[in-house]
């Protein structure tokens, strides 16, 4: 088996590939956890856009009787296990968080400034830098991700796209220092 969540990640390219992946996971739990430490030992940001509040949390401890709550299926780290047979894989998903996870929750503006810490819309911490000109987004298991439904991943691609023209255009550049953004799209859809 091998642990998983559903996410979306943008890489810019500026003198070298920076990575930060947007997903959600429960930071107490070990999923939660080995994502972590993956994360720090490779070198890139993962930015948890699941942030419980003391609320939440009480909440939780109620539903579950656990004392630290980290236990409730609907609050762990989504996991997943492949089973390949025959040079077919096949998928069994338990969601956890990524059932809570929404297009709103990225940061776009953490995305577009090419920054490795970003913030998730409950006001994480955020670091700048400047704005690259190659950007990928990558979105993997799109059909686990249902707060990314209904147009809500086309808005937010929109939104990304059409900052990224606004900044072409913002004369920061010189003309003899114009060059060109690319950005670029790819989606996985698998369950």
């Amino acid at each position: 088996s091998s642990s998983s969540s559903s996410s979306s990640s943008s890489s810019s390219s500026r003198s070298g590939s920076n990575v930060s992946l947007h997903t959600v996971l429960n930071e107490d739990d070990e999923y939660g956890k080995l994502l972590l430490s993956h994360a720090r030992r490779h070198g890139f940001e993962l930015v948890n856009c699941y942030q419980r509040t003391s609320s939440r949390r009480q909440e939780e401890r109620r539903s579950t009787n656990d004392e630290e709550g980290s236990n409730s299926n609907s609050t762990s780290t989504g996991h997943c296990a492949v089973i390949v047979s025959n040079g077919e894989r096949s998928f069994m998903t338990h969601l956890g968080v990524v059932s809570t996870f929404r297009a709103d929750h990225v940061d776009v503006d953490g995305i577009l400034s090419g920054s490795l810490v970003a913030t998730c819309d409950d006001g994480a911490s955020k670091a700048t830098s400047s704005t690259s000109r190659h950007l990928h987004i990558h979105v993997a298991g799109y059909y686990n991700i249902a707060g990314f439904f209904d147009g809500r991943l086309k808005g937010l691609l929109e939104k990304i796209l059409l900052q990224r023209r606004i900044g072409e255009g913002s004369g920061e550049e010189t003309a003899a220092t114009t060059t060109t953004t690319t950005t670029t799209v790819s989606l996985v859809p698998q369950h």
